[in-house]
Parts: structure tokens; sequence; C-alpha cells
């Protein structure tokens, strides 16, 4: 690959790690759910995060990024193709701030984490049909404010029963006696509704 050159170093030998990673996913015992690559800047060690995700995903591992956004859109793109599922941009300023601290531009930050939301989205909303496929009747898409299924939606007749934007409450439609107003279907809500003005039902 184009993107790093690893050398030995008798302090850090990361493929000698790379061989306990895969040791260590291979012993169910210990109950590891997944991946997280964080030291540093993770991009750094690109390949090395490339391969342990490609190994945690074939033993059905999750994998996620912790980064500062900055990277080309290549090397973002075999990070997905990799097993990526989640990403932290820790985001370090503005335009100007960036520029002047980093020596970076910072829209190239933007772009990723653009790219990377896009992504998570549609692996949020296959989850949501996944979980309706199965039965649930109230799945919910989070941590996406605007997205239509972060509000509650009556599961005989579609009608919208609370609508959400990130913790507000905008409308709320459930009856007194909690049942959907078309249908009348019961709704198995806990607590009352505060007002619009509510950040939640209590």
């Amino acid at each position: 690959m184009e993107f790093l050159s690893l050398f030995f170093c008798f302090w850090e030998n990361i493929w000698d790690f790379f061989n306990y990673s895969r040791s260590y996913f291979r012993n169910k015992k210990l109950n590891c759910q997944g991946t997280s690559i964080s030291f540093n800047e993770p991009t750094l060690l690109l390949e090395y995060a490339i391969d342990v995700f490609k190994l945690a995903k074939s033993y059905g591992y999750y994998n996620t990024y912790v980064t500062n956004g900055y990277m080309s859109e290549k090397a973002l793109k075999l990070l997905i193709e990799a097993g990526l599922e989640g990403m932290n941009i820790d985001i370090k300023g503005d335009k100007k701030v960036v520029k002047l601290y980093c020596n970076a531009d910072v829209e190239k930050v933007w772009r990723n984490a653009k790219i990377a939301k896009e992504k998570g989205i549609k692996t949020l909303e296959e989850g949501i049909e996944i979980g309706k496929d199965v039965g649930l009747k109230y799945v919910y898409c989070g941590n996406v404010p605007g997205h239509k299924f972060e509000n509650t939606y009556c599961p005989n007749c579609g009608t919208l029963l609370i609508k959400r934007y990130a913790l507000s409450v905008l409308e709320y439609n459930i009856s007194k006696d909690k049942r959907c107003p078309n249908c009348k279907k019961e709704i198995p809500i806990v607590g009352k509704y505060l007002g619009m003005f509510s950040s939640q039902v209590r």
C-alpha cells in the first residue's frame, strides 16, 4: 500500500501484536465483542488497522475508530471495506484554528465525517429492517436528528405517534388512554407526556 511504510522497532513490534490479536479473537472465553483502534492517530497505522479489522470481522466482531478524521477518501474507503462500522472524529476546531495549529484543511475532516455518516445511516437503516423482520414493533434510529425512524409509529396502521428531533418531543399523538388516535390500538408506553418543550416522556 502507498499510505505507510512500517519498519521493525525493538520496543513496538506491531506485527507481533497482530499475531497476539489473532490468538485473542480466537479465544471466545474472553468475551471479546469488537475492536476500537485509537492510540495517537490510528491512520498512521492504516495497514495494521485494515488487517485487524478484517481479522476481527472474520470472527464476527465490530470495528470502531477514534480519529482526527484527516485522511484521504481512499484510506477511508479501505477502512470501510475492511469492516469499519463506527467512527469517533475529534474535531480540533474551525477552519482558521485547524489551519493555524494543525496546518491542515478541516474541509477534509468534514468530508470524511459526511462519508462516514452516510455509511453509518445505511447500516442503521438495515438494522431497523432486520428488527422489523424478526417482529420488533418499535425500532429506532439513534443519534441521527431528523431521521424518520427517531419517531414512534403505530405498529398496526403506521400513524405517527411521537415525533422527535434529537432529545425534543415535537408531537405527541397518543390518546390519554394510551391508544393510537387512528386505529385505536393500545400502545404500551410508560409515563405521561409533559408538553412539547419537554425533552422526554416521563
